[in-house]
């Protein structure tokens, strides 16, 4: 078992340190029927294991640059899948409450005239809010909303820390919501 646990840990290492496709493969390989089981326990389809296993894994070699684990490199899968199946879930859940309120009609109808003025007037609230943040915290905020960054690809982006990116977004949030109000 303990050298089962290096083997993995070695693999995850090479995968991430030095982009080791080989290695990749080799963790993929030697985990991915156990952590197949594993989120079965939580999606009770063993193709949306399959899927959250998958996109796991997707998302460790896409971000392996970034990634800085603090725990064992078991802990991080088995987590990571975990936490994977359960945002499956919880989508799967929106996705069928969507369809539910859908059920009335055939297609869901569109927005009235009165529903889209409203929301064009909310937006450009929102924009016009935003473009009154500071610049550092409107930048910060563009990057994490519009462009889908995480802090970490943000202190990079900006050369800043990633403590300056979460102290940004929680002044631009605070004053956008004192200002939306």
């Amino acid at each position: 078992m303990a050298a089962q646990n290096h083997h993995i840990e070695t693999l995850f290492k090479q995968t991430l340190e030095q982009g080791d496709s080989a290695s990749f493969e080799a963790l993929f390989k030697n985990q991915y029927v156990l952590l197949c089981s594993f989120a079965t326990r939580y999606l009770h389809s063993p193709q949306a294991a399959e899927e959250a296993v998958s996109e796991v894994f997707y998302k460790i070699w896409k971000n392996r640059a970034q990634i800085n684990i603090k725990t064992s490199a078991k802990y991080y899968l088995y987590a990571s899948v975990r936490n994977m199946a359960i945002d499956m879930q919880r989508q799967s859940k929106k996705q069928q409450h969507n369809s539910d309120d859908c059920l009335y009609d055939q297609a869901c109808p569109g927005p009235d005239a009165y529903d889209t003025l409203i929301g064009r007037e909310t937006q450009q609230k929102i924009d016009s809010a935003i473009l009154r943040l500071p610049p550092q915290c409107r930048t910060v905020f563009q990057l994490s909303r519009h462009e889908g960054l995480k802090y970490q690809e943000i202190a990079n982006r900006l050369g800043i820390s990633i403590k300056t990116v979460e102290t940004q977004m929680t002044r631009a949030l605070k004053q956008l919501r004192v200002e939306m109000l």
